[in-house]
């Protein structure tokens, strides 16, 4: 099972590159992420806005109050969820922490992805489904992304919403990328779901093919078209 944060329509070969090639600097990007990601949750569960150490991380909470940002009520960080091979949500527990592995707590279901959103919450009943990105480069948009689809879906079932709303912000430019909304049962949920599965089951092999030059792992394979 893939990830949510690793589902890949054409190749999900680089993952096993990255781990056997780990490189510093993707190392320190990781690093940067993950301080910015408890800077907010300190942030959400204070309220006030957390002095860094890091610059950019700071850079980046600058601009998060320059463009007056606020905390949607109700909302909830760092939330592990899971999708099953229904296309149903399923309630995980990522074990150990930090791992990026996840069990379902039932213990029986039989998991299609799972992963761990950034930031939930409603808007009339339509979920609000964002992931921050911290890196440099930018990831396919909202309305056909992957990880925050996957993780629409699951999270509009728990918190029994009619739609969800695909998001990304992008923390060093300040920018959102929204998708329209989808509603659960129409045709684009349908689709994307398939999409969805077809990624998950996707193998650990190498697929070569155009998307090889947007690959950040392109120079460590040897079947790289």
């Amino acid at each position: 099972m893939w990830t949510a944060s690793r589902l890949d329509r054409f190749c999900c070969h680089r993952h096993v590159l990255s781990e056997l090639t780990p490189k510093p600097s993707r190392d320190k990007a990781a690093a940067k992420g993950k301080a910015f990601d408890a800077a907010l949750i300190d942030w959400h569960k204070t309220g006030i806005v957390p002095a860094m150490a890091d610059p950019d991380v700071s850079e980046w909470l600058r601009i998060m109050v320059e463009h007056g940002w606020a905390w949607p009520d109700g909302c909830e960080l760092q939330v592990a969820w899971g999708l099953d091979t229904f296309g149903a949500f399923c309630a995980v527990e990522e074990k150990p922490a930090d791992s990026h592995i996840y069990v379902p707590l039932d213990g029986m279901s039989d998991l299609l992805t799972a992963g761990r959103a950034d930031v939930l919450w409603m808007s009339g009943d339509v979920l609000i489904s964002p992931d921050w990105k911290s890196g440099r480069t930018a990831v396919p948009p909202a309305r056909v992304n992957l990880q925050v689809n996957a993780a629409g879906i699951a999270n509009a079932q728990r918190w029994k919403a009619r739609a969800y709303q695909p998001a990304i912000y992008y923390a060093r430019e300040g920018r959102w990328d929204v998708g329209e909304e989808v509603e659960l049962g129409s045709d684009e949920h349908g689709e994307m779901l398939t999409q969805i599965e077809a990624a998950a089951k996707l193998d650990d092999k190498p697929h070569p093919g155009d998307h090889c030059a947007s690959c950040w792992s392109r120079k460590d394979c040897s079947e790289a078209a």
